[in-house]
C-alpha cells in the first residue's frame, strides 16, 4: 500500500511522490534539518492554525486513501484506492491525551495506524475499510467519494463511542488530506482486519457533508441535497415509529409516537435543529401539532439520550454548559472579520442567509432560551456571542481559495468581462485588467503606500447597463461587499465603507459637487488604509481598506479638477453593455488570484499609462465660463513676435470686462490653474509669478 505526497512550493508547482506506509512511518519519527514541523508547530502555538504558515515553508500533504500520478497537464489524478480513511481528534492539551487516545485506538483490530498530527495536539487515526460482499473496490472518483463518506459515518460511529477524546467531524473524500507530522511512536498494525461497510450504505450517504463542535453537529455549508438525505433518514424513522407506537392508546399515541420519532432521529445522528426542522415540517399543518411542545419533545429526546462529553479541567457552571449547547445546538455562529461582526443563522439545511447578530436577534434568542428553562439574561447571550469563542472567518479569502485551481491558465476571464464594455479605447482592457487585479490585490494583501487609486468611469444615456454591469463585477457569494448607494459628503460613513465593503458604485457621479471631486474624494480614493473612530470610541484607529470605486454617470463633461484627472479611467460607450453575459465567477477569480499571488502582471499604473490616462480623459473635462470666453477671445500661440505674455490675473480681467457678471471676481486662482493644464501654451516664471503667452482675437 502507498500513500501519495504533495508538497507544493512557493511558486505553485506541486511536487508528487509515492512511498510505502512503512516509509511514512519511519519519515515521521524525525524532523527535517530545518525543523519545518517544529517550527510549524511553535507557530500554531503563538498564532493559531491561521493558514498563514505554509506561504513561508511549504509543508508536505498526505493523502492516505489514494495513490495519484501527475498527468501530462499538471492534474493530479487517481490510479489506486487504498481502503484507507482518516480519524482527527483534535483538542488534545497533554501529551498524555495524545498517548490515551493512541492507546484506545489499538483496541480495535481495524486501526491500520496512529500517531500525532502536525499540530501536535492532534491525532490521526488510519482505518481500514473495504466493501461488503464484494472483492472489488470503487472504480471512478464519484464512487471513491461515496465509499469514503459511507466508511467515515461508520468508522465515526465505531471510534466514537471507544476513543477518550471527541472526533473531530470533517468532509470524507478520496482527496481527503492532512499536513506532514512527527511522531517518535507511531503506531502501526501491518496484520490489520477491515471494517466491512454494508453494499448501499455509500448510496444514502452521499453528498452528506456537516461539521461537530465536540458532540453538537453544526452544517457548515448550506446544501439542498444534504436537506434531501436528512429527509429520506426522516421517512425511514417515521415510518419505524409508526409502526412502533401503533398499539398505545389514541390520547396518548401522538406524543408517544414524535417521542419515539425524535429518538430514532437521534441515533441515526440527524442533528437535533434538523431534527425538528422535518418534524415540523412535516406536522404543521395538523391541528394536533403543538410546536411548543414539540419542541420540548425534541430536545428533551436529545437531551437524554446523546451523552454530554465534558473537557476535563475546564470549570464552567451548569447554566452556562446548558447556555452554550442551546445556541450551538440551534444556531451557527461566525465572526466575519471583513465586516467586523458576529452573523448567525439556524443550524439546519433550511435557512441559507447570513445575518448579523443585532440587538433583536439576540432579544429573540434571550426569549426561546427562557422558553426551554434556562434562566439567562439578554447579556449572558450577547457575552457568548461577542466572545473569541465564535469562530472567526474571512468570507473573501475562503472564497478566493475556493476558486484558486478553476482556472485553467489559459482563458483571460478577466478580458473576457472587459469586453462587454463597448468602447473606442484600445487600451481599455489593459487597464480594467490592471483595475481589477488591483482590486483582488486589495482584498487578500494590506497596502502599504496606496490603495487602488484608479476609477473606472462608465459614460452613456439611461438604460445602458451601466449600474448592472457594475453589480455584476462580484459574484453572488460576495454581493454583500457591493454598495452603489453610498454619499460621498458623509465623511465618516464613506471611510467606514471602505473598510467594510469590497466595491463601491459611485452612482451619478455627476451629482458629486465639484468641491468634493477636487478635495475628500481625490484623496480617499488612493488612501491604502483609513482612520476612524469608532461608535462610541475613545480613540481613531487605523482600518484596512478593502473597497475599491466604480463609477456610472448620464453626462460626459463630469471631470472637475483643473489640474487634471488621472483617478478615473472615462468609458464612453458605443452599445449598451452586455449583461446577458455570465462570467464564471470561479475561473474569473481563480484567474486574478492566481496572478496576483503569482505577480504575473504589475496591477499599478507606471508613469507613461498615467499620462496616457490624463490624455485620454481631457475630452470629459468640464470647461468652466472663464475658459469658455477665453477660447472665445484669446489663442495660444508659440511665437513670441505674434503674441504677448500676460498673467492670469491679466487675462482675467479683460475677459470680466466682457463677460460683466458671468465670472466671478474671486475665480482668478482657479482660472490660473485651468491655464496652467493647457496643453500646447508656453509659460515662464517671473518675480511676479507665472505668465502665459498669449494672442488677443481680431474681433
Amino acid at each position: 500500500m502507498k500513500l501519495t505526497i504533495v508538497r507544493t512550493d512557493k511558486k505553485k508547482i506541486q511536487h508528487l511522490t509515492v512511498k510505502s506506509v512503512e516509509w511514512f512511518l519511519e519519515r515521521i519519527k524525525t524532523d527535517t534539518k530545518a525543523e519545518d514541523i517544529g517550527k510549524l508547530r511553535e507557530h500554531i502555538a503563538r498564532f493559531g492554525d491561521d493558514g498563514n504558515y505554509e506561504g513561508n515553508a511549504p509543508i508536505a500533504m498526505i493523502y492516505p486513501s489514494v495513490e495519484m500520478a501527475k498527468a501530462e497537464n499538471g492534474n493530479l489524478e487517481i490510479v489506486g484506492f487504498n481502503n484507507l480513511i482518516c480519524l482527527h481528534i483534535a483538542g488534545l492539551m497533554t501529551q498524555n491525551d495524545i498517548k490515551e487516545v493512541k492507546e484506545a485506538s489499538k483496541i480495535l483490530p481495524t486501526t491500520y495506524a496512529a500517531f500525532t498530527g502536525s499540530d501536535g495536539k492532534s491525532v490521526e487515526v488510519l482505518v481500514s475499510v473495504a466493501q461488503k460482499d464484494t472483492e472489488s473496490k470503487p472504480q471512478t472518483e464519484q464512487e471513491m467519494d461515496a465509499f469514503c463518506a459511507a466508511a467515515y459515518e461508520v468508522a465515526f460511529g465505531a471510534y466514537g463511542g471507544l476513543l477518550p477524546k471527541p472526533i473531530e467531524r470533517q468532509s470524507a473524500k478520496a482527496r481527503s488530506c492532512f499536513r506532514m507530522t512527527l511522531d517518535s511512536e507511531p503506531y502501526y498494525n501491518p496484520q490489520v482486519t477491515p471494517m466491512m461497510i454494508q453494499r448501499g450504505f455509500a448510496g444514502e450517504h452521499n453528498n452528506r457533508k456537516s461539521s461537530h463542535e465536540d458532540e453538537i453537529p453544526e452544517i457548515r455549508e448550506v446544501n439542498l441535497k444534504l436537506y434531501q438525505d436528512y429527509e429520506l433518514l426522516y421517512k425511514r424513522a417515521s415510518e419505524e415509529a409508526f409502526l412502533e407506537t401503533e398499539d398505545i392508546v389514541e390520547s396518548q399515541r401522538y406524543d408517544a409516537y414524535i417521542t419515539e420519532l425524535a429518538s430514532k432521529l437521534c441515533n441515526m445522528d440527524v442533528p437535533e435543529e434538523e431534527a425538528f426542522l422535518h418534524i415540523r415540517n412535516h406536522h404543521i399543518y395538523k391541528k394536533i401539532f403543538d410546536e411548543a411542545k414539540a419542541r420540548a419533545i425534541v430536545s428533551a429526546v436529545y437531551s437524554e439520550e446523546k451523552p454530554k462529553r465534558r473537557k476535563e479541567g475546564v470549570m464552567t457552571s451548569v447554566e452556562t454548559r446548558r447556555l452554550i449547547e442551546f445556541l450551538t445546538t440551534r444556531y451557527v455562529f461566525r465572526y466575519n472579520k471583513v465586516m467586523g461582526y458576529t452573523e448567525y443563522r439556524p443550524n439546519n439545511t433550511w435557512v441559507q442567509d447570513w445575518t448579523p447578530c443585532d440587538e433583536n436577534v439576540i432579544n429573540g434568542m434571550t426569549i426561546e432560551a427562557r422558553l426551554s428553562n434556562l434562566d439567562v439574561k439578554d447579556k449572558d447571550i450577547r457575552r457568548y456571542v461577542h466572545s473569541n469563542m465564535i469562530r472567526k472567518i474571512d468570507p473573501i479569502t475562503d472564497y478566493l481559495l475556493k476558486c484558486y485551481d478553476e482556472w485553467d491558465g489559459e482563458t483571460d476571464h478577466i478580458a473576457m468581462l472587459a469586453r462587454c464594455v463597448p468602447c473606442n479605447i484600445p487600451q481599455w482592457e489593459k487597464w480594467f485588467k490592471k483595475w481589477f487585479l488591483y482590486m483582488v490585490a486589495q482584498w487578500v494583501m494590506p497596502q502599504k503606500e496606496y490603495g487602488n487609486s484608479i476609477v473606472p468611469l462608465l459614460i452613456s444615456p439611461q438604460g445602458d447597463g451601466k449600474t448592472m454591469y457594475c453589480r455584476m463585477i462580484l459574484p453572488d457569494e460576495l454581493q454583500w461587499g457591493f454598495l452603489e448607494n453610498l454619499d460621498v459628503s458623509e465623511k465618516r460613513n464613506t471611510l467606514q465603507s471602505m473598510h467594510n465593503f469590497l466595491l463601491i458604485n459611485l452612482d451619478e457621479f455627476n451629482s458629486i459637487s465639484t468641491k468634493l471631486q477636487e478635495g475628500f474624494l481625490k484623496n480617499v480614493i488612493q488612501l491604502p488604509n483609513v482612520k476612524i473612530k469608532r461608535p462610541y470610541g475613545k480613540h481613531v484607529e487605523e482600518f484596512r481598506r478593502y473597497a475599491s470605486f466604480i463609477a456610472t454617470t448620464n453626462e460626459t463633461n463630469v471631470l472637475s479638477d483643473p489640474t487634471g484627472s488621472r483617478r478615473f479611467i472615462c468609458v464612453n460607450l458605443t452599445a449598451p453593455i452586455n449583461t446577458d453575459y455570465k462570467p464564471n465567477y470561479k475561473a474569473l477569480y481563480g484567474q486574478a488570484y492566481r496572478m496576483v499571488m503569482n505577480r504575473d502582471m504589475e496591477w499599478w499604473f507606471n508613469a507613461s499609462e498615467v499620462k496616457e490616462i490624463m490624455e485620454h480623459n481631457r475630452q470629459f473635462q468640464l470647461t468652466p465660463a472663464a475658459i469658455q470666453y477665453f477660447d472665445e477671445y484669446f489663442e495660444v500661440v508659440n511665437d513670441e513676435n505674434k503674441g504677448e505674455w500676460m498673467s492670469p490675473t491679466a487675462i482675467y480681467d479683460e475677459l470680466r470686462k466682457i463677460a460683466g457678471s458671468g465670472l466671478k471676481a474671486n475665480g482668478v486662482l482657479t482660472f490660473g490653474r485651468y491655464l496652467s493644464n493647457m496643453p500646447d501654451i508656453r509659460m515662464k516664471r517671473t518675480r511676479k509669478g507665472k505668465i502665459y503667452l498669449v494672442k488677443r482675437k481680431e474681433k
